[in-house]
C-alpha cells in the first residue's frame, strides 16, 4: 500500500515543486504566452474587421458597378434610339429628295418631248408646205403651159370666188 498512498514528504516536496515550476512558468512563460494570444486575438479581430470592412466595400463596389450598368444600359438605349430616329429621317430625306429628282427629271423629259414634238410638227409643217408648194409649182407648171388651160384655169377661180 504504500505505492497507493503517498506519504507526506513526498507530498509536500512534490507541491513545492509544482508550486516552485508554477512561479517559474508565470515569471519565464505566461505572460509571453499571454502576451502572443493576446496579440494573436487582435490580429485575428483586426482580420475579420478588415474583412468586414472588404466586403462592405464590394457589396457597395457591386452596387455601383450595377448602377453604373443600368445606367450605361440606360445610355445604349437612349443612343440606339436616337440613331434609328436619326436612320429613318436620313431614309425618309433621301427618299424625299430622290422623289422630288425623279419628278423634276420626269418634268424635264416631258418638257423635252414636248419642245422636240413642236419641233417635230413645225418640220414636218414646213416639210409639208414644201412639198405642196412643188406640187403646185408642177401642177401649176403643166397646167400653166398652155394658153387654153390658163384661160379655163382663171375662169374656174373666178366661179368658185364668187359661188362662196
Amino acid at each position: 500500500m504504500d505505492l497507493i498512498t503517498p506519504s507526506i514528504g513526498l507530498i509536500v516536496w512534490t507541491s513545492a515543486i509544482f508550486i516552485i515550476l508554477l512561479i517559474a512558468l508565470r515569471i519565464l512563460a505566461w505572460k509571453p504566452i499571454l502576451k502572443a494570444v493576446d496579440e494573436r486575438q487582435r490580429s485575428i479581430e483586426a482580420a475579420l474587421a478588415k474583412a468586414e470592412r472588404a466586403k462592405g466595400e464590394t457589396a457597395r463596389l457591386q452596387a455601383e458597378g450595377e448602377r453604373m450598368l443600368e445606367e450605361t444600359r440606360a445610355e445604349r438605349n437612349a443612343l440606339l434610339t436616337s440613331a434609328h430616329a436619326i436612320r429613318d429621317e436620313v431614309i425618309s430625306q433621301a427618299q424625299e429628295a430622290a422623289k422630288r429628282e425623279g419628278e423634276r427629271i420626269v418634268a424635264r423629259a416631258r418638257a423635252k418631248i414636248q419642245s422636240e414634238k413642236r419641233a417635230a410638227l413645225t418640220e414636218l409643217k414646213n416639210q409639208a408646205g414644201d412639198l405642196s408648194i412643188e406640187i403646185a409649182k408642177k401642177i401649176l407648171s403643166a397646167e400653166l403651159k398652155d394658153e387654153g388651160r390658163q384661160r379655163a384655169l382663171v375662169s374656174r377661180l373666178i366661179e368658185s370666188l364668187q359661188i362662196d
